[in-house]
């Protein structure tokens, strides 16, 4: 199979307070994107790269991954994560399609391989692992219920689909209004089936400075 990476990447990442997008730092000097990017570079079974971003972000991005032979476009994200990954699709020609933040460089082969199998035969494929904690339901500031947590799982990205199925409800989002906060919820409000395969923990996004310094503890163990 052949799929097109979508990586929305117009974040600011404030929670970090670097003042510059979260996904230009650097681990062990290399961006946090470009390890990201290079994931899908080496995957033979990727065919192209569309990145969306910040329109100040565009010439940086350019610069820093100008030696990746996959990417076809960087284009202008959008005012929502929704409308950035629109702006992407719309340029994609290709059967199958898997939407991965920028900010998770750590998605590991197996992760990858797993999806890949799951989406040729259910058309809407997403990963997670299962939930350490204990959850709780909470409303003004009281608990309502407590969460099995057997039946819930952390979800990450990439979440893979089938490329005219995530078009045609990326249109019925449209046409109705409809505010997501995952592809797959939108695949679900359009009324599909959405299944999982197992993630890892390493799999993680990086958003806070804590983040960073798991990210270089899993480098630490790939001995980077």
């Amino acid at each position: 199979m052949n799929y097109t990476a979508i990586i929305p990447a117009a974040g600011i990442g404030k929670r970090m307070g670097l003042g510059f997008n979260k996904i230009r730092y650097k681990l062990n000097g290399k961006s946090i994107i470009k390890r990201t990017v290079e994931i899908f570079e080496n995957d033979r079974d990727c065919s192209a790269i569309i990145i969306a971003t910040g329109k100040e972000e565009v010439h940086l991005l350019e610069e820093d991954l100008k030696d990746l032979n996959k990417i076809q476009k960087i284009v202008v994200g959008g005012k929502e994560r929704q409308d950035s990954i629109y702006n992407a699709l719309v340029h994609a020609k290709t059967d199958y399609v898997f939407v991965h933040d920028a900010a998770r460089p750590f998605l590991d082969d197996g992760t990858l391989t797993r999806l890949k199998t799951a989406v040729v035969k259910k058309d809407a494929v997403i990963c997670g692992v299962k939930t350490k904690n204990t959850l709780k339901k909470v409303v003004d500031g009281k608990v309502v219920d407590t969460i099995d947590r057997d039946t819930t799982v952390e979800v990450h990205t990439p979440q893979a689909f089938c490329y005219n199925l995530l078009m045609d409800a990326y249109h019925y989002a449209r046409d109705r209004h409809l505010q997501v906060t995952d592809d797959a919820m939108m695949v679900e409000a359009f009324g599909h089936d959405v299944f999982v395969v197992d993630s890892t923990y390493n799999n993680i996004k990086i958003t806070t400075t804590e983040d960073l310094i798991q990210s270089e503890a899993i480098l630490r163990s790939r001995d980077e």
